[in-house]
This record gives structure tokens, C-alpha cells and sequence, in this order.
């Protein structure tokens, strides 16, 4: 079953459109390598082959979470963090920024999501799943 990791509110910015990554997923298949960047109704914005961490999705126009299509440059730079899982990540609409920072003194736009039970979902549907493994 793939890996999914979504984006909540209280885990991007500080940039002007954060909130277009709000609700997004990333999805590791199931061979380990393969990867993809979705909008929250799970429409594939981009896809990459990588076997290790951290990575660049190629650069992809997309609307994501708002209401006009963007240059997107995401980053991807870890995946597992204290829980195991966690992924995390910077983001832009100009260019690439490292793992670290811009280099410019200016934090770089981040976003970290979270994949697990009831991520993603809603308190009715997470208490359904619930009562129907039992």
C-alpha cells in the first residue's frame, strides 16, 4: 500500500501562499522510489524517481489548494522525522531552496505533512474507520 503524507494548515508558510499546499499529499509508492506530489482531490501534479532523500519534484504549474496555476519548485528533505511519520520540505514559485535555507537571511517557505490514522480525514469518516475495525 503507498505511503501517503498530507499537508495540514498548521504545517506551512511563512510565504503569501502557503496556504495553496494545504491539503496536499505526498505519495511514496510501493516500490520505495517512486513519488508523487498531489493536489487535496488527489490529482497527480507531479511525479519523480528517486532512492534517496532529499529530492527536487521537477518544476510543475499547478493550482494546487488555490485558484490560479503557479510555477511550483518543491523540495522534498526528509522523510520519516520523530513519529516516523513525517515528511518535510521547502517550497517556492521562483526556484529551488535548499534544504536549509535561502542563503538570503530570509527563512525559506516550508511545509511538513503527516501520514498515519485520520490524517486527512474527516472526524466522521476517521470514526467509521474506527468502528468498523473492531
Amino acid at each position: 500500500m503507498p505511503k501517503i503524507w498530507t499537508i495540514s494548515a498548521n504545517n506551512v508558510g511563512p510565504g503569501s501562499n502557503s496556504s495553496e499546499l494545504v491539503g496536499c499529499h505526498l505519495v511514496r509508492d510501493n516500490d520505495d522510489v517512486t513519488y508523487h506530489f498531489e493536489t487535496p482531490g488527489r490529482t497527480k501534479a507531479q511525479t519523480f524517481v528517486s532512492p534517496t532523500v532529499p529530492f527536487q519534484f521537477p518544476v510543475f504549474q499547478s493550482s494546487l489548494a488555490g485558484r490560479d496555476d503557479v510555477s511550483w519548485y518543491i523540495t522534498v528533505c526528509s522523510i520519516g522525522g520523530p513519529t516516523g511519520n513525517e515528511a518535510s520540505g521547502t517550497f517556492s514559485n521562483t526556484g529551488y531552496v535548499s534544504c536549509v535555507g535561502s542563503g538570503l537571511g530570509e527563512p525559506p517557505d516550508t511545509w511538513v505533512a503527516q501520514a498515519g490514522p485520520g490524517v486527512g480525514e474527516d472526524e466522521e469518516d476517521a470514526a467509521a474507520a474506527s468502528a468498523s475495525a473492531y
